[in-house]
């Protein structure tokens, strides 16, 4: 089984970047590295990781990336676009992990907005989530290639949302590299 690629704090000063990058244009205040709850983000990086008497506590992939996206939704360590990171999170790590996710754009809002507006039944909440993103991806053969289509998928999500008139507003080992800017 090949080994499972995680995301680093590198990893996400990347990320933050390049999604900054290419949501200037809208009023919204976007996530930034310097003003995050730093211990917050450190923990959501190292749930997907965390065993108990040397066992996985999230042992799939699909239940790791339910770590990234749960938690960042609910422990918001961003003063805004949580919704948007764990979207986006979650999908480079799957795509680090040669998947990606299939919701269009509808479904996946949905799902960002029912987990942070859901109760503190985490356990459950989580199951359902792994469920529901092992039904909603797919195999891809080169994850690097896909990645640079993952911020189109994210813009357009975003972009249909706010002409839909509704507010963002909120309650590397891996290898990753930055872009160039266009």
């Amino acid at each position: 089984m090949k080994a499972i690629r995680y995301l680093t704090i590198e990893d996400f000063s990347i990320i933050i970047e390049e999604y900054r990058h290419h949501f200037k244009r809208f009023d919204d205040p976007l996530p930034d590295l310097a003003l995050c709850n730093k211990e917050k983000l450190e923990s959501i990086i190292a749930i997907p990781q965390k065993t108990f008497n040397q066992h996985d506590l999230y042992p799939s992939l699909f239940e790791k990336a339910s770590c990234y996206f749960y938690f960042i939704n609910k422990f918001h360590p961003f003063y805004n676009g949580n919704k948007r990171m764990s979207v986006f999170v979650t999908n480079i790590f799957l795509m680090m992990n040669n998947f990606e996710l299939t919701y269009s754009d509808e479904d996946m809002y949905k799902l960002a907005t029912t987990i942070t507006l859901s109760g503190h039944d985490q356990t459950k909440k989580m199951k359902s989530l792994s469920h529901d993103l092992r039904k909603h991806v797919r195999r891809i053969s080169d994850p690097w290639a896909n990645i640079r289509n993952s911020w189109y998928f994210v813009v357009n999500f975003f972009q249909r949302k706010k002409m839909n008139g509704e507010s963002e507003n909120e309650p590397s080992s891996s290898g990753l590299t930055r872009g160039p800017k266009s």
